[in-house]
């Protein structure tokens, strides 16, 4: 039988690429935020899910935190 050869369909890979560069993205600002409020808190009592057919995460997710600047934020470099 003849073989036949896949070429990329390049709106999966765009697909992919996008998913894995989301995530990154994701990771990336959630290490920066832990960084720069080490102190947040969450409101557990307060929190509300989110749930669709493909979607899972937060609707509310309320925090606190102590206010002023923060190291490696703009603020805190004025002056």
């Amino acid at each position: 039988p003849p073989t036949r050869s896949r070429a990329p369909r390049p709106k999966l890979l765009s697909s992919l690429l996008g998913a894995a560069l989301a995530r990154m993205e994701g990771k990336v600002a959630v290490e920066e935020i832990l960084r720069r409020i080490p102190d947040y808190g969450v409101d557990h009592d307060a929190k509300v899910r989110f749930h669709s057919s493909n979607v899972t995460g937060w609707r509310s997710l309320p925090v606190t935190f102590t206010p002023g600047p923060r190291e490696g934020s703009p603020r805190s470099q004025e002056g």
